[in-house]
């Protein structure tokens, strides 16, 4: 898919995910509001700390003749928001009448498999709700890996931070950092974007690095490293066929991922204590 080669799926020992996140969009259905303690039923155990309010709507006005911006809020009490989270806040679930989130965030994702279990409760809510299809659902990874790079003892040009950046990322996607010599000094990102496309599918590959923090001589930066993946399905997809969805977007950002890494990323996966991927 999008031309990428299939990988077969293997165990890595560790695993840079800051966030995960699931979400779909559906035609309005206030039958979510009306049914909305069931929900937090089947999630009383695993995301406890709940909150349920009025859905608010922001209107803005611009008067032509007197330049004035006003803001309406318009509050319908059939309109709600429901977040569901766990404890340690890492979890979070956000139902609306016509689209659902879900995020992990931290250490808290564990494999895709209890990533989807945890999801597949709110789809049978849905069902039961009487939504027949998502009309779109997407699936985020973002991958970021911390650095701290000193200057090279005798070295004269300032410290260079985007080589942590050029040697994770795979030299398919890495633009030429050593053309960015002269503006090193007031670079603080360099995000590159790379969007495939395959039939109602679309792959967009964010990647490159962010400076967090550095010396005011030059010679020690703080940054991040990011592989942010997201698929996009733009067609719907009936509701039973979510968890097969679910399941497909997987693997497609698993193999998108590992066709973005350099080597060195992969040796990196390999350290540590052995973690499902």
């Amino acid at each position: 898919m999008f031309g990428i080669p299939e990988i077969e799926k293997k165990t890595f020992r560790n695993d840079f995910l800051n966030r995960v996140v699931v979400a779909g969009a559906y035609n309005n259905n206030r039958s979510c509001t009306v049914n909305r303690q069931m929900l937090k039923d089947r999630y009383a155990e695993m995301l406890p700390m709940q909150s349920d309010n009025p859905q608010q709507q922001y209107q803005i006005n611009f008067d032509v003749r007197t330049k004035q911006t006003s803001v309406n809020a318009n509050v319908d009490e059939q309109d709600h928001q429901v977040t569901l989270r766990s404890k340690n806040m890492q979890k979070e679930l956000t139902m609306m009448n016509n689209s659902f989130r879900y995020q992990e965030v931290g250490d808290s994702y564990g494999t895709s498999v209890t990533f989807d279990n945890t999801v597949l409760p709110a789809i049978d809510y849905l069902k039961t709700s009487g939504v027949a299809q998502l009309n779109m659902m997407k699936l985020q990874k973002i991958n970021v890996i911390g650095y701290e790079i000193g200057k090279q003892e005798g070295a004269v040009a300032p410290v260079p931070f985007w080589q942590p950046a050029s040697s994770l990322i795979n030299a398919r996607l890495v633009p030429q950092y050593d053309a960015m010599i002269g503006v090193v000094g007031n670079t603080r990102q360099h995000i590159s974007n790379l969007q495939l496309t395959d039939g109602a599918y679309v792959l967009t590959i964010k990647y490159g690095f962010r400076l967090i923090e550095k010396k005011n001589d030059g010679s020690i930066a703080k940054g991040q490293v990011i592989v942010d993946l997201e698929i996009e399905r733009k067609m719907p997809v009936s509701i039973d066929s979510v968890e097969d969805e679910l399941v497909k977007m997987h693997k497609e950002l698993y193999n998108a991922f590992l066709w973005s890494i350099s080597d060195s990323y992969v040796k990196l996966l390999d350290q540590g204590e052995e973690v499902q991927a």
